[in-house]
């Protein structure tokens, strides 16, 4: 009897053995093709150029100056508006026609003022 139990317990023991084995080889088969998987997924994306990268920087590091205040021009003369651009502040008494065409130009995308002082230092220039 103890024959017998030896003999199945080292049977046992093997099938064991076996059935690890097949699954060890199993796995990392299914590993290597997963990194073959991913080496060509890899070498499919196209690599950043440095320009890109010193694009995303640059903007990223740009600095936004709030402002409180934007004029355009609304039916020939200058206008002020809040900072959203629509909301009408007050209008001037300034001329388009009155303007040297720089000015002119700027007032294309309008001209944008961070406080009070700007705004009317900028007014009183151009209103004498």
């Amino acid at each position: 009897m103890k024959k017998t139990t030896s003999i199945c317990l080292f049977t046992g023991m093997i099938f064991l053995l076996l059935v690890m084995v097949v699954y060890l080889l199993f796995t990392q088969q299914d590993t290597g093709e997963k990194e073959q998987d991913l080496a060509a997924a890899t070498e499919e994306m196209p690599a950043e150029t440095d320009t890109e990268k010193e694009l995303k920087t640059t903007e990223s590091l740009a600095v936004y100056e709030p402002y409180a205040y934007i004029i355009k021009q609304k039916d020939g003369i200058l206008v002020v508006y809040q900072s959203d651009g629509i909301t009408e502040f007050f209008e001037t008494n300034i001329r388009i026609r009155d303007l040297n065409e720089d000015m002119v130009k700027k007032l294309e995308n309008g001209i944008r003022f961070s406080d009070d002082q700007e705004l009317y230092a900028f007014l009183e220039s151009y209103s004498s």
